[in-house]
């Protein structure tokens, strides 16, 4: 068996992806709103003005109420564009009424128009990351992209970066590479 961490990964991923399978929709709401709740009476959250989303795919957890609760509070949210011809992503603000315009983007995933106003990437005071999976270090498994991890490396010093699991994405040890970005926390439930 090949024991290079590309290898690992694309087994860990695999194994992962079907525990949150047999979750039932009920459950990964459950889940999701007690994850919400957790992540928004964070120290991190209360204290940011301006954070970044992740737009959820269905096998994620559901950061609609976490954006509501943002707009709620009056915080600005900025949500990913994706280019995949850059491999990266562009912080986008949405406001309240923007879910109505959302396009489907790369890999599927809900994103705003091309005249949403641009972020600036060292604005941003908190972000919350999706995770493929995760362990007790923070180290975050991602979809293997790499979009997040270079995304992550920009941000500016200290910015809390916050990923949101459920409870079967939690494995005992995630191997890292020289490119991987741990997390400050993970919220999971």
């Amino acid at each position: 068996m090949n024991l290079e961490p590309e290898s690992i990964k694309k087994h860990l991923r695999q194994e992962i992806k079907a525990r949150v399978r047999e979750l039932s929709a009920e459950e990964k709401w459950h889940r999701s709103e007690s994850i919400a709740q957790a992540a928004t009476f964070s120290k991190a959250f209360i204290s940011a003005a301006l954070l970044m989303m992740y737009l959820p795919l269905p096998e994620e957890v559901d950061t609609w109420p976490i954006i509501q609760a943002a707009w709620a509070a009056g915080k600005q949210v900025a949500v990913p564009v994706t280019s995949v011809r850059e491999k990266t992503i562009e912080p986008r603000l949405i406001r309240p009424g923007d879910e109505m315009h959302l396009v489907r983007g790369a890999f599927g995933i809900m994103e705003p128009q091309a005249f949403a106003p641009k972020v600036e990437v060292g604005a941003i005071e908190l972000v919350f990351v999706p995770c493929v999976g995760f362990d007790a270090g923070h180290r975050r498994l991602g979809h293997g992209g790499g979009y997040y991890d270079r995304f992550l490396a920009g941000l500016s010093e200290g910015t809390p970066m916050i990923g949101l699991a459920f409870a079967q994405q939690r494995v005992d040890s995630i191997p890292s590479e020289p490119t991987d970005i741990s997390l400050t926390d993970v919220l999971w439930a």
